[in-house]
């Protein structure tokens, strides 16, 4: 059973992600993501050839208060935010040096869903979902309106970005424009090679992991079954997100399927078996990583405090 394409896809392990953070750059969720997501480092994984051994599964539908092993090093959302903040604020330091500036209004991601695991199993909300089916709840950060993109010039996309001319009004551009120079600046107190993406990649490869497991495939193929027994053809839960039949996910028939899909993750015990399962895969993959994600907390604690000066001293 091959499910969950669309999270191989996702994983860009080797593209250049300067090329694809130049049309978003402004945009500062979708920066720090990119920035986590497309690390331009090999895809970190362990040993995949044993099923780890699990305890009874926890009983539970929602994901509201569950956390995977891996998120204890991993920052939060409004962490993130705190990233993107002073990194703006050191891109727009740099740029001034050049009588250029860089100012973007960040969303307020507090007004977006909190649960970072609300759709890693497929939906999980049952009173969303009888509002508005697969759709994202109205103050979701996903929904939420992208800041306003600068209107840069020549000059100023040599500036942020280091490339074409390395000298601007007689002053040198920073290897990397001011966009490299304030990613080392966010990380000046990180520990010397830490590598912020590795976590977050470690996080992908459980995923993918438990996905082979034989204990997710029979609960898996035990939510199909159900579904399919109240009309609902779907080989795994996160098909119907992207189902056209349903309209967007928010339409009267998409409600109707998110109730059966719901339903029968409740009675299969979907969401607890895979978190449970998913648990053990994300402890291993710490064990035999130790080092990195150690390195990748210290590095974010070291982040949040060089965020924390920054984002003071740009209110005085």
């Amino acid at each position: 059973m091959e499910f969950y394409r669309s999270v191989s896809e996702f994983m860009m392990p080797t593209h250049d992600c300067r090329n694809i953070l130049r049309p978003v750059l402004s945009l500062a969720g979708a920066f720090s993501a990119l920035l986590v997501l497309c690390g331009c480092v090999s895809t970190a994984s362990g040993s995949e050839s044993a099923e780890p051994a699990v305890g009874k599964p926890l009983k539970t539908l929602s994901t509201t208060n569950l956390r995977l092993p891996l998120e204890s090093y991993l920052p939060t959302a409004g962490q993130v935010r705190e990233f993107d903040q002073a990194r703006l604020v050191l891109i727009d330091r740099c740029m001034k040096r050049f009588g250029f500036g860089y100012k973007v209004d960040l969303p307020d991601v507090q007004s977006g869903s909190t649960d970072s695991n609300s759709r890693r199993y497929g939906i999980t909300d049952s009173r969303l979902a009888a509002k508005r089916g697969y759709g994202l709840a109205t103050g979701d950060a996903g929904l939420q309106a992208h800041p306003a993109t600068p209107k840069l010039g020549a000059d100023e996309q040599t500036v942020l970005y280091g490339e074409g001319s390395s000298s601007i009004k007689g002053k040198t551009v920073p290897t990397g424009g001011c966009l490299d120079e304030a990613n080392r600046g966010l990380d000046a107190r990180s520990p010397k090679g830490a590598d912020f993406t590795v976590t977050q990649q470690l996080s992908f490869t459980s995923l993918r992991q438990s996905q082979r497991d034989s204990r997710v495939r029979k609960v898996v193929k035990a939510w199909s079954d159900c579904m399919a027994g109240q009309g609902y053809h779907y080989a795994n839960p996160l098909a119907p997100l992207s189902d056209p039949k349903l309209g967007g996910g928010t339409g009267a028939d998409a409600i109707r399927t998110a109730h059966a899909d719901l339903e029968c993750k409740r009675s299969t015990n979907l969401v607890g078996v895979w978190f449970t399962v998913e648990s053990a895969y994300q402890q291993r993959l710490i064990n035999q990583h130790t080092g990195l994600v150690k390195a990748t907390r210290e590095a974010r604690d070291a982040r949040l405090s060089v965020a924390g000066s920054l984002i003071k001293g740009s209110r005085n």
